[in-house]
């Protein structure tokens, strides 16, 4: 099933914006995108091109001759339908409020930035009010992957060269079989033919991107048996993308068909996470840095935990299978037994009427004197095969009981009024068992739709090239400016201009994102620290693979152990995206996300390289020996305090502050505070809860009576518990000296 795209066209002023939703039921991802485009509208037809639809959603006020959109999509698209819905159905709002219920948790922010894309939301609201009432198509809440999609990052072909190069489809009168897509068409899945048919009309603009794929597939032909390998392999995958719609989609209905195609898609879903397991193997001799990455990509935790949920339940040796008596024996038997009581009395229910139907077409076979065999199909249900002698030969005569004979070339086929009795039995224990096996599936589909989410990782490709940064340094080094001098060079350069550098290798990006500063909202009764999380949120939402994110000392609003931990999860989760990241940041735990992603993640830093000669007597000096970028991480600590003492801050807090930070790095055994020093504090905070009410004197007798004798218990607790910790700690100091002791004695 292809995709029906849904458009929303501004008018008067807004001429020439246009909102653009696409949704394939068979692959869970709604595409947006708003575009702004001339007159001609070059960049939606080269968009809705590549979207290949079956059928285009229109407000009915844009179904008009006289508008140039609509004429062109006529021209353009002649047998695809243009499809006319009704203006209310495109609203903004409500195309907001369905996607902050359908799209997954980690891009909640995309309702915030559909605020700003009036059309792309009005276009969203139409096309899920299509898909529900019309298509009969309805996901699950916050299940749904929502991706904005923009036409800069790429080659932009419009539709008359397409036709003249036969990219896709063939000249008039020519074959299908004589266009580029099918001469180069090797892909052994169809996802990969979904994404071969898009790069073509929309080639790649990234010159890494296109090195490496060339130097990918150099290795592939240089070692032709991991080749063979991998396209065994992965020619064994199902469908991921329609699995997993298929998984997702909220089915209110229970049909035979849709319980037939759940337990189906379960089948194939454990098939492919087996082909996963088969993948990393094949790709253990690989070398090139884009297929070692693919192979930790497949290491997920995730694979394993839903390979073994799926074994818990489902067959280890149930595979995909069509047709025949085989397929309806396997969906009868796929679950597991000891699962379901009434499940496994439904089976053995099934399993003897069939041997009863085995045993007498056996008997009917020994009475005719024929050579008969058991059959089953969709159409027939249960009936018997006669195999005749050569092709074409004269079928012999049959008894009247023999109903509804088929004469096939080499077959006769035939059936009788006990084996449709027989058959009919067997439907109805079949249907039963499908009833009862759905309640599983569905049950199992529950339980995994929190890790479904890889399944969207899975159906895409990755990218080995450093994708994050991680640039540490001490305050003042210079890492801010660095941050916005890569932002401000990137510009220039996509605007074609010099750049400040002796020489500049740059990718083309088509988003700029910038994370930085330290201000609250005050209007919005947000902290720094919320504000912050906010903008990051909208950052995470919005990136793709071809945008730049510089990231300004993330988490340091909050503690710093917090702070780190959102780094590190912030970091992972846009390297995961592909997103060219720079990340400057004081929390040095971060610096190990390079050695989880080696090939993805760099560190760097700026300061004095280890090694570099310093001033140590010129403070400013040694402090700002920086703006020098290096790679690694930073080996440095205390550089806060060298950058402090170039100010006017008392030399004795200083020293106090280096002593300080040394108990902090090297923490001693702790002190006890002093015996009398800690009764003043007991006596103290008893004098002020009686202080207290005294001052409440006005109140009952006996409430004051209870409340004293509350504070005489604690302090008498207390006083035993300092007690006891005063005899704890005097048997360590014994035990500490009578070993030095015997460890002197040794010595002597």
């Amino acid at each position: 099933m292809s995709s029906s795209p849904a458009l929303a066209a501004g008018r008067g002023q807004a001429t020439g914006a246009v909102g653009l939703a696409a949704l394939d039921p068979d692959c869970p991802l709604l595409v947006l995108s708003q575009l702004s485009d001339s007159y001609t509208y070059s960049r939606v037809i080269a968009k809705i091109q590549v979207i290949n639809p079956c059928q285009i959603l229109l407000p009915n006020t844009l179904c008009d001759p006289s508008q140039p959109l609509y004429r062109l999509l006529c021209e353009q698209f002649g047998d695809v339908t243009l499809t006319s819905l009704p203006r209310h159905h495109f609203q903004s709002e409500a195309g907001q409020e369905r996607m902050a219920g359908l799209c997954l948790p980690s891009l909640a922010s995309v309702t915030s930035a559909l605020r700003n894309m009036y059309y792309c939301a009005t276009a969203a609201a139409a096309l899920l009010v299509y898909m529900e009432s019309v298509k009969s198509v309805v996901f699950r809440q916050h299940t749904l992957k929502v991706e904005f999609q923009t036409a800069e990052a790429t080659v932009m072909i419009n539709s008359e060269t397409c036709r003249r190069l036969e990219l896709v489809q063939p000249q008039p009168g020519g074959r299908p079989e004589q266009t580029v897509f099918a001469v180069i068409k090797r892909t052994q899945t169809p996802g990969g033919s979904r994404r071969l048919r898009a790069e073509l009309l929309q080639p790649s603009v990234s010159l890494s991107s296109i090195r490496t794929r060339q130097e990918c597939v150099q290795e592939l032909v240089d070692s032709p048996d991991l080749l063979y390998l991998l396209r065994a392999v992965i020619g064994r995958f199902q469908d991921i993308e329609k699995i997993h719609s298929f998984c997702i989609q909220q089915h209110d209905w229970d049909t035979e068909r849709n319980v037939e195609h759940r337990l189906n898609h379960i089948i194939s879903l454990k098939a492919s996470l087996e082909c996963v397991e088969a993948l990393k193997e094949a790709l253990a001799p690989a070398q090139h840095p884009f297929l070692v990455s693919m192979r930790e990509c497949l290491q997920e935790p995730v694979v394993e935990s839903l390979l073994l949920r799926l074994r818990a339940v489902v067959h280890d040796d149930v595979q995909p299978c069509r047709g025949g008596i085989e397929q309806r024996v396997q969906r009868c038997y796929a679950i597991k037994s000891g699962i379901n009581g009434m499940l496994d009395v439904a089976r053995r229910l099934y399993s003897e009427a069939y041997d009863e139907f085995v045993c007498y077409v056996q008997q009917l076979g020994e009475q005719h004197r024929l050579a008969l065999k058991p059959g089953y199909n969709t159409s027939r249900g249960f009936h018997a095969i006669l195999a005749l002698g050569r092709r074409g030969s004269r079928p012999p005569a049959l008894p009247e009981e023999f109903i509804q004979v088929q004469h096939n070339q080499s077959t006769l086929t035939c059936t009788t009024e006990v084996m449709v009795q027989m058959s009919q039995r067997a439907d109805a224990s079949v249907l039963e068992i499908g009833q009862l096996s759905n309640i599983v599936v569905c049950e199992l589909l529950n339980e995994l739709q929190s890790d479904l989410c890889f399944l969207y990782q899975l159906a895409e490709d990755l990218e080995p090239e450093c994708r994050l940064a991680i640039i540490t340094g001490g305050n003042m080094s210079g890492k801010s400016t660095l941050l916005k001098l890569v932002a401000v060079t990137q510009i220039l350069a996509q605007l074609g201009s010099f750049v400040p550098a002796d020489s500049a290798t740059l990718p083309i990006v088509d988003q700029i994102f910038c994370r930085s500063g330290c201000e609250d909202r005050t209007e919005k009764q947000a902290s720094s620290f919320m504000a912050e999380m906010w903008e990051v949120s909208g950052v995470l939402q919005q990136a793709t693979a071809r945008s730049l994110v510089l990231l300004d000392e993330p988490g340091r609003s909050t503690a710093a152990e917090e702070g780190a931990a959102l780094t590190w999860a912030v970091c992972e989760h846009l390297l995961r995206r592909r997103c060219r990241t720079l990340a400057a940041t004081h929390h040095q735990q971060c610096s190990g996300i390079a050695d989880m992603y080696q090939n993805m993640a760099a560190n760097f830093h700026l300061g004095a390289c280890d090694g570099d000669p310093v001033d140590t007597g010129d403070q400013r000096a040694a402090a700002g020996a920086a703006h020098r970028v290096f790679a690694g991480r930073l080996r440095r600590t205390g550089y806060g305090l060298e950058l402090a003492a170039t100010t006017s801050l008392p030399p004795a807090l200083l020293e106090h502050a280096k002593q300080l930070l040394e108990t902090v790095l090297r923490p001693p055994r702790p002190l006890r505070v002093s015996d009398r020093r800690q009764q003043e504090r007991q006596v103290c905070a008893l004098a002020a809860k009686l202080a207290q009410l005294a001052d409440g004197a006005s109140r009952p007798a006996d409430e004051l009576r209870q409340e004293l004798r509350q504070l005489r218990q604690q302090f008498v607790a207390s006083q035993l518990e300092e007690a006891r910790e005063e005899r704890e700690d005097g048997m360590e100091e014994r035990g500490e000296e009578v070993g030095e002791q015997r460890e002197g004695e040794m010595v002597c």
